[in-house]
C-alpha cells in the first residue's frame, strides 16, 4: 500500500509521527475512474492514494487525534461506514447491510461517530461508539435529518432538516433531546459548521 511508504518518509523527516501536525488534507476523487480517499500535504506535495479498491470510498472525516479516518464505502454490501487507521493501512468496518450510511463525523473526544442514514426508513441521523457496536438512532422517528456537526465540544449536534417545511437548521443536546430551529428562510439551509 502506498500509504506505508508515504509514512516511512514522514518518520525520517518529522521524527514522532502525528499525521495532523503536518498539515495534510484528506478528501475523494474519481480521478483514478471510481471515488478513492486521497491525501496530500497542504502545499500540494506527496499525493498519496489510500484506498487502492476497486469500490468508491468517499467522505472521509479525520479522527480527532489525526491518526484515523472514518470514511464510507460500497466495498462490501450498501454503503458502510470504514475506519482506516493510518500508520498500519489497516481498515475495519463499523456498519453492515444493505443501507446508504453518509457523513460520518468522528467526536471531539474521539469516542463516537455521528453519521446519517436511512437504515430506519427515512433519513435519519445515529451515533456509533468508534470502536464499533450497534448505531443508535439519535432522534426518532427519522424526519430527513441530515448533516450533522458536532457542536460545543460535543455537548450539541448542529443538523438540517425539513422537519418544518423545507431545509432549516437545528441544534439539539447529543442524547437528542430539546431540539431548537435555529433558522426560518424559504431557501435551503443545509451542512452547518460549528467554531472550534
Amino acid at each position: 500500500m502506498l500509504i506505508s511508504s508515504f509514512i516511512v518518509c514522514i518518520k525520517t523527516f518529522y521524527g514522532d509521527f502525528n499525521i495532523c501536525s503536518l498539515k495534510c488534507i484528506a478528501f475523494f476523487s474519481n480521478a483514478d475512474g471510481n471515488y478513492e480517499l486521497y491525501l496530500v500535504n497542504a502545499d500540494g506535495t506527496e499525493l498519496t492514494n489510500l484506498s487502492q479498491h476497486s469500490a468508491n470510498d468517499s467522505r472521509p472525516d479525520w479522527s480527532p487525534d489525526g491518526k484515523r479516518l472514518a470514511f464510507i464505502s460500497d466495498r462490501d454490501e450498501g454503503d458502510n461506514i470504514y475506519v482506516l487507521e493510518l500508520e498500519s493501512g489497516a481498515i475495519t468496518r463499523l456498519t453492515t447491510g444493505f443501507f446508504i450510511d453518509n457523513l460520518p463525523r468522528w467526536s471531539p473526544d474521539g469516542d463516537t461517530i455521528l453519521f446519517v442514514s436511512n437504515r430506519a426508513g427515512g433519513k435519519g441521523i445515529y451515533k456509533l461508539p468508534a470502536s464499533g457496536g450497534v448505531p443508535t438512532l439519535v432522534v426518532s422517528p427519522p424526519q430527513n435529518d441530515d448533516s450533522p456537526a458536532w457542536a460545543g465540544g460535543g455537548q450539541f449536534i448542529l443538523f438540517s432538516s425539513e422537519r418544518s417545511r423545507d431545509w432549516e437548521l437545528y441544534v439539539m443536546r447529543a442524547d437528542g433531546s430539546d431540539i431548537r430551529q435555529l433558522t426560518l428562510s424559504e431557501k435551503m439551509d443545509r451542512f452547518p459548521v460549528w467554531t472550534p
